[in-house]
């Protein structure tokens, strides 16, 4: 038997309908957007850097709303809250015309040459990318490296190519740390690649950072190449 459905009533308020709609005027009119995280701590990197080196003010936002779009008190930002891994996307592709992103993505998704940065916080906020292995690894050298496990693919591709080493990489979404001491698809993870701020959790997993880490990952403001000609 298939299941009957009956005709629902629109469960928004009109007056909630109203502010929305008014908000998403106010946002089309704006005269420039600009991408942020919606969540995660470059959310409010975002809003320190945008406040104190430019006097923008991105307006406060209730985790558990699901409005994706805010607008400044004047008017003339536009603000659309975005996953990470799509804001340089957008500002590629004209969609908005601003954002701050991690110097990460400009390489993950292959946009160097398609964005312009305008301005760089390394002197602020920076965070470095490390190789680790475990404690008890037998690796004692790079090259022997064969299978690492990362959010940050192209990147660390890129940095064992240097060395000499082909390797394959096993993506990631989170607790990393986790794939050093797992059989993925049949066979282990020799090494993680992974942002390491105070070195707890490594320390925690008995995971031993290369010296020198593969380089810093830091917030930058980027733009459109179309914004920089015109």
């Amino acid at each position: 038997m298939l299941l009957e459905l009956s005709p629902q009533k629109n469960p928004s308020s009109p007056e909630a309908t109203s502010k929305t709609a008014e908000l998403l005027e106010r946002f089309r009119n704006a005269g420039t957007k600009i991408a942020i995280q919606k969540d995660g701590e470059l959310t409010q990197i975002s809003r320190e850097v945008l406040a104190d080196t430019y006097g923008i003010r991105v307006p406060s936002k209730d985790s558990r709303e699901k409005t994706l779009f805010g607008v400044s008190d004047d008017g003339e930002y536009g603000f659309v809250y975005a996953r990470n891994k799509g804001i340089c996307d957008l500002v590629a592709n004209g969609a908005v015309d601003l954002a701050v992103v991690g110097t990460d993505r400009l390489f993950e998704d292959d946009v160097e040459n398609r964005v312009e940065v305008v301005a760089s916080f390394e002197d602020r906020y920076s965070w470095p990318l490390v190789v680790a292995t475990p404690l008890n690894s037998d690796i004692s050298s790079l090259s022997q490296v064969r299978r690492v496990a990362t959010q940050y693919p192209r990147i660390t591709q890129r940095f064992f190519e240097s060395w000499g080493a082909e390797i394959e990489t096993v993506p990631t979404v989170g607790s990393t740390e986790l794939y050093a001491y797992i059989q993925y698809g049949g066979e282990p993870i020799d090494a993680i690649v992974d942002m390491s701020i105070t070195g707890r959790s490594l320390s925690a997993h008995n995971l031993v950072p290369w010296d020198p880490s593969i380089g810093d990952i830091y917030p930058v403001l980027i733009r459109g190449q179309e914004v920089q000609s015109a």
